[in-house]
């Protein structure tokens, strides 16, 4: 399937290379539901074919990508970015 390798890529990002440069450990919660989003995004631009995500994984999906930005912005010292945190 195309995209695969960048989906391998940008979780090994997360998980493997950001905290050895002193950024944030990725929940391995927020893993699972960024691979989730990830995977119905490639499939909907690569076959036109939309997945069928209920409410609440759609939901769980973009609430992980949110935290996953206030990670990175709390990893930066911005202790604001916690507070808004829903997955963790």
């Amino acid at each position: 399937m195309a995209g695969r390798g960048a989906l391998a890529a940008i979780l090994r990002l997360l998980t493997d290379y950001l905290p050895k440069l002193g950024g944030p450990e990725i929940d391995a919660r927020l893993v699972k539901h960024l691979d989730s989003a990830i995977k119905a995004r490639n499939r909907l631009v690569h076959t036109g074919k939309a997945s069928k995500l209920r409410d609440e994984r759609l939901k769980e999906a973009l609430d992980a990508i949110s935290d996953t930005l206030y990670s990175l912005d709390a990893a930066e010292g911005h202790g604001w970015a916690v507070r808004h945190m829903r997955l963790v």
